[in-house]
């Protein structure tokens, strides 16, 4: 008798492979959420270095490069995503509200289109926060506007991927706060800088006039 023709044992070994398969996914994503977070202590530290660095420092030329290279990227991805996210219709709602109704009305009447609609957004939003993390790595600080747009991309999609990932629900919406922080934080340090920058070329103005 071949054992492994035995119904037992192939049933045996699907169970086995399947355990395998959802242990391989859960460390994918504890891998992707501890990514997450360091996204976030490196735009946090980024804001930090922006707050006591000398902004008329002459920056790195490769850095910028390095920088505007993914610049690009992150305004092409989002561009597509804002998109995707306009098909569904959020005017009327939240984002996750949306995505929420979307899938339920997929799973009671399957079709082409609202599969790829989901498909696209979930693909696409894994794609930005990689965006995101490479952005992060990087001293993104010497753009400060980019930072800006990063955290609020960053916002989104804590909203976006919560949905998708309910059971990791309660760990986005805590980071979407983390980043709202860190975005008014950073908002306060953008109008600091304002002013600053209003108040010097007023008193040049006049050392000119006097002078």
């Amino acid at each position: 008798m071949n054992i492994f023709n035995d119904p037992f044992i192939r049933t045996y070994d699907n169970e086995l492979s399947y355990i395998e398969l959802c242990n391989l996914e859960a460390s994918e994503k504890i891998t992707e959420l501890s990514r997450q977070v360091r996204s976030y202590l490196n735009y946090r530290i980024a804001t930090i270095r922006m707050r006591y660095s000398d902004s008329q420092m002459a920056p790195n030329i490769h850095q910028i490069n390095s920088i505007k290279k993914w610049e690009a990227k992150l305004s092409s991805s989002f561009s597509q995503y804002s998109k995707l996210l306009r098909n569904i219709g959020l005017q009327n709602g939240t984002i996750r509200d949306k995505i929420f109704l979307l899938r339920i009305n997929t799973i009671n009447q399957p079709n082409k289109r609202n599969l790829n609609l989901l498909r696209d957004i979930k693909c696409l939003g894994d794609d930005l926060w990689k965006i995101l993390h490479v952005l992060s790595e990087l001293e993104i600080q010497l753009k400060p506007q980019l930072l800006k747009i990063a955290i609020g991309i960053a916002n989104v999609l804590c909203e976006t991927v919560s949905e998708f990932y309910s059971t990791f629900s309660d760990f986005y919406q805590e980071l979407k706060i983390n980043y709202q922080q860190l975005e008014e934080e950073l908002e306060d340090l953008l109008q600091v800088r304002k002013n600053q920058r209003f108040n010097i070329n007023n008193k040049s103005n006049r050392e000119m006039l006097i002078g």
